[in-house]
């Protein structure tokens, strides 16, 4: 994909939503926004002539994720290890002891869980788009995201 205009539009409608999406993988700022950088330079890269690209926001948010999971394999050492750190060190107290609640609660869930409770509840994903993103149904969905409340 070459059109640098539609790459612009692309990133100024969903940046916001792989930035989120990598943060809630990561929970790291640092690594999020390197992860958000990367995916938009891959998507300028890509070749779409062979293979093109149906739904951008879904190929987005599934390229984040897939690159999320390789960087935590990758970096492991790097990452704050209890995926708070950058919340602590801007002073935020409250906040911060708020988050590390809201991390616990998270924890029990698997991945695939955190994921969707996440991108539907914080980003507002829907579950339509979610059970497109993730290729399960609607209804797994649904259960993945109420079953933590």
């Amino acid at each position: 994909m070459s059109d640098n205009i539609q790459i612009a539009r692309l990133y100024q409608m969903y940046s916001p939503a792989v930035f989120g999406c990598a943060y809630s993988i990561l929970r790291n700022r640092a690594a999020a926004e390197d992860i958000t950088q990367a995916i938009f330079l891959k998507l300028l890269h890509y070749d779409d002539t062979a293979n093109p690209i149906k739904n951008h926001k879904t190929w987005l948010i599934v390229a984040t994720r897939n690159l999320a999971y390789n960087y935590i394999r990758d970096n492991k050492r790097e990452l704050s290890p209890e995926g708070h750190g950058d919340i602590v060190a801007d002073g935020f107290e409250e906040q911060a002891i708020y988050s590390i609640e809201i991390q616990k609660a998270l924890d029990v869930l698997n991945d695939i869980e955190q994921q969707l409770f996440m991108l539907h509840y914080l980003d507002r994903y829907k579950y339509r788009e979610l059970s497109e993103i993730f290729s399960i149904p609607v209804g797994t969905v649904k259960t993945h995201c109420h079953t933590p409340r």
